[in-house]
């Protein structure tokens, strides 16, 4: 459709329709009485982060809120955050070019109308602003703008559009004020959302209203003449330490201007989100020599203690607590409710709140019964028994918290349910860190943990659970990037319908992942240094059915993986089993009838027990690799083996787990079971096929760098960085020809089982000895950094360029401190002493002897410079 066709639509709209309006919503206004950040509950601005996906069309002067949110962003951090995907739970915050035009100009419309057609758009959250467009326009042209959008709310339904004043323009001021003021009109008596532009700039921060102002804070006698001041720098003047006056680059303004429109945008998105303005916040703060519980807890006139803020809270309410030690035992029994929120009890943003039971008789730092609480923020410690319990509440959240020095960590009890832990820390503690129903009655249902942490249990003679789901009842939980270790049990599952992703378990004294229930899922779990066992799906007499797909299991003491009751159904597909010391895979009992597995990849330390069934029927690496397994259980058609840790993983010793460049999980695994994400949130497949394993393999491809060895001594060095630094695993393929492999750093002597050389030396020239002409092939990627550090005396240096070094070069950088330079196994020489050159080039691939008086470096540089 032509513009001046729609455009005649939208008049014809505005004449015969006038009262057609569809809502009858209160409006939303951010203007300049929308700036005090601190009286928005942080619940409201996550509860807008989660809900809105924003879609901006602006130029220079709309930029003003982009940067006020991003100074936001950048000095305070949490809650404020956002970013174009959303990813990390920030804002979904993406901008556009172009503007509102002038006098009935519609290209924002088309391009918002296409923006919300284009396949797959999840924009729930559409933003125009003005540049200079209100300033020369008519009532005309502002009908046709406001009856537009309104149009597309209507052909919309699912996305808020945002309106919007123009600048203030003190060369057009009579016009601009009539222009905005029909906006303003039409956004309240419709139930519209405004973003007062232009109203910002008539106020300064402590409410002086300028009748005359500019875009730039410039203020007049009237419109266009008398100047009189800037209001921006006069405030900041008066008020140089305000967090109002950061500085930042705000287009045609001042900084004051934009840091008060980034406070009034996220007003507007809380309000947008369901958040009451009318409801307050309120503050503690014992440290404050004016706070006192009769107090109207304002931030100038704090309460003094958190018991008297639980007491008055009221739905909706935030309770904001600032630093200080709470020598208090915290009894929250009021909560909120769906109509006005939750209550937020939170420790101010960047302060340290602790509630400490070190001198105070009490057995618990926070109890809470009530439902729709959120704790956020508050260090809980020396507890004579638990840090903090939940009974019987719903809806509750517990965010960032730490709790520590304390028996029990987090209890949650009394059939509570429908309820989130998110980044919360727990250490130090005798039997538990986290457990839902541990008293084993009214069983708790429907959690989720995102990012919490558990671990250094206090007391090894203790079967301490990092993670506990109670006793077996209780259903329906989410850990998500969970990580426990130092405990017994990391996680110990006795809840159906759980899922574990992505979650971490490590150096547990006996299972890192312990499962005893139906319908329990690990999905890119990683588990390491389990004392016992990794994994132990443990007897049940009702048999239940468990699932472990694209995890990575290593380094067991005595099991892997150990299932207890063969009357158990186990999947495990697209999983790591290795470096077991003992079994593998472990059957108890003498049947895997209900076991079915694929494209998985066994290794093992005891080769000869990858797996094991009754400890009777036995199944080396070998015997996986051949088919004999799979002809025994009529499983694992399509996975895989490997005889080394060092062929699987970057660096198991350190229990680096990511894949190594040449892993044979890579590309390996089935898509019929894999997750679309792994554990790093890398997206899956990055190639033909997804990995087999908690990670996806995203590094560089490799390449490759051979060398031709003729029978006898040779000389050799690599410029590529291998995927494993193994030198067992390096030399793999032609161990049967080398007699020895030397360097300054030892020997591999395979015939003799002599390894004193430990990892691959990139740093470091090579001498071999084969006894038959051999190839050798690394694959691997370049090496960054190609400088070589010189020792006084002889040297064994590699070439660390693809393109090799010329002598001259080499002469160049060292100077005088060039005594000699040698082919290592060879007989080329360059001793400029004697003025003999026998080579001029030091070739990729070779190793060479370096004589140097002193210390000194040698740098190879890029190919082409």
């Amino acid at each position: 459709m032509k513009q001046k066709s729609l455009q005649f639509i939208v008049l014809l709209f505005v004449v015969f329709f006038p009262l057609m309006q569809l809502s009858a919503q209160e409006p939303i206004i951010a203007n300049h009485e929308c700036t005090h950040l601190s009286d928005i509950p942080v619940y409201w601005i996550n509860k807008a982060k989660t809900d809105f996906r924003i879609w901006y069309g602006h130029t220079s002067h709309g930029s003003q809120i982009t940067s006020g949110i991003s100074n936001l962003q950048s000095h305070i951090g949490e809650p404020y955050t956002y970013n174009s995907s959303g990813s990390g739970g920030a804002l979904s915050y993406q901008e556009t070019g172009g503007d509102l035009g002038h006098n009935g100009d519609l290209g924002w419309f088309y391009a918002t109308r296409n923006k919300l057609n284009e396949p797959g758009c999840d924009r729930n959250v559409v933003i125009w602003s003005w540049c200079g467009g209100v300033s020369d326009n008519t009532v005309e042209g502002i009908n046709i703008y406001l009856d537009s959008m309104n149009l597309l709310e209507e052909e919309y339904p699912d996305v808020k559009f945002v309106y919007m004043t123009g600048h203030q323009d003190i060369w057009s001021w009579h016009n601009l004020t009539e222009r905005n003021q029909q906006i303003r009109d039409y956004c309240i008596d419709n139930g519209k959302i405004l973003f007062d532009f232009a109203d910002i700039e008539n106020y300064n921060p402590d409410g002086m209203f300028f009748q005359y102002p500019n875009d730039n804070c410039d203020y007049y006698e009237g419109p266009g003449w008398g100047y009189l001041g800037n209001w921006a720098d006069e405030w900041c003047a008066d008020h140089p330490d305000s967090d109002l006056c950061w500085s930042c680059s705000c287009a045609h303004s001042k900084p004051l201007n934009c840091n008060l429109k980034g406070r009034a945008f996220w007003w507007m998105m809380a309000q947008m989100a369901g958040w009451d303005p009318s409801v307050k916040s309120f503050y503690v703060d014992k440290n404050n020599p004016n706070a006192s519980d009769d107090n109207p807890g304002t931030e100038e006139l704090p309460w003094a203690t958190l018991q008297h803020a639980a007491d008055v809270a009221r739905p909706g309410d935030t309770l904001y607590v600032h630093e200080g030690v709470y020598n208090e035992s915290l009894e929250i029994a009021k909560g909120g409710d769906d109509e006005n929120g939750p209550v937020v009890f939170m420790a101010y943003p960047g302060e340290d709140v602790v509630l400490d039971g070190a001198a105070v008789k009490g057995n618990t730092g926070i109890t809470l019964t009530a439902s729709n609480v959120i704790l956020e923020g508050f260090e809980v410690s020396n507890w004579e028994i638990t840090g903090i319990l939940v009974q019987g509440a719903a809806d509750f959240q517990i965010n960032q918290c730490t709790v520590h020095d304390v028996i029990y960590g987090i209890g949650i009890t009394g059939g509570a349910h429908d309820f989130s832990l998110t980044g919360t820390e727990i250490y130090n503690f005798d039997l538990y860190g986290v457990d839902a129903s541990p008293d084993g009655e009214d069983y708790s249902y429907n959690g989720s943990f995102y990012y919490c942490e558990a671990h250094s249990a206090r007391d090894s003679l203790q079967n301490v659970d990092g993670f506990a789901l109670g006793h077996g009842q209780q259903n329906t939980f989410l850990f998500e990037h969970c990580t426990a270790y130092d405990v017994f049990d990391g996680f110990d599952i006795s809840s159906e319908k759980t899922t574990l992703q992505s979650c971490l378990a490590y150096d547990c004294w006996n299972t890192c992942y312990k499962l005893w229930e139906d319908d329990v899922e690990l999905v890119n779990a990683i588990g390491y240094d389990g004392e016992i066992s990794i994994v132990q799906v443990c007897w049940h007499d009702v048999a239940n059915e468990t699932t472990l797909r694209n995890c990575t299991f290593y380094d067991a003491g005595v099991y892997t993986v150990w299932i207890e009751n063969s009357n158990d159904i186990v999947n495990i597909y697209n999983c790591i089993i290795s470096g077991g010391d003992n079994i593998g895979l472990a059957f108890e009992q003498y049947s895997t009838a209900n076991y079915h597995g694929d494209y998985n990849l066994f290794q093992n330390n005891n080769a000869a027990r990858a797996i094991a069934v009754a400890y009777t029927d036995e199944f080396s690496i070998a015997d996986i690799a051949n088919g004999n397994w799979t002809a025994y259980s009529g499983q694992d058609a399509g996975s895989l083996t490997a005889n080394t840790p060092g062929a699987i993983y970057v660096s198991p010793e350190s229990y680096d787990l990511h894949l190594a460049g040449l892993s044979p999980a890579i590309d390996n695994g089935s898509s019929d079971w894999a997750p679309a994400t792994d554990f790093d949130g890398n997206a899956r497949p990055v190639g033909d096929a997804p990995d087999i394993g908690a990670y996806e393999y995203t590094g560089p491809p490799p390449q490759m760098q051979s060398w031709d060895f003729v029978h006898g001594w040779n000389n050799f060095s690599a410029y590529l960085l291998p995927e494993t630094l193994d030198v067992e695993t390096l030399f793999s393929g032609i161990e049967q020809q080398i007699i020895i492999v030397q360097n300054a750093d030892g020997i591999y002597w395979p015939g003799e089982n002599i390894n004193t050389m430990g990892n691959w030396n990139s740093l470091s020239g090579y001498l071999i000895k084969v006894n038959d002409n051999v190839t050798l092939t690394f694959m691997g990627n370049e090496i960054s950094d190609k400088t070589v550090n010189l020792t006084g005396g002889w040297n064994l240096i590699p070439v660390l360029s693809p393109c090799g070094l010329s002598v001259d070069s080499l002469q160049q950088q060292l100077g005088a401190n060039l005594v000699i330079l040698i082919e290592a196994a060879g007989t080329s020489v360059v001793w400029p002493a004697m003025n003999i050159q026998m080579f001029d080039q030091l070739e990729a691939g070779k190793g060479y002897y370096l004589f140097v008086n002193i210390n000194d470096t040698l740098e190879f540089p890029e190919c082409g410079e």
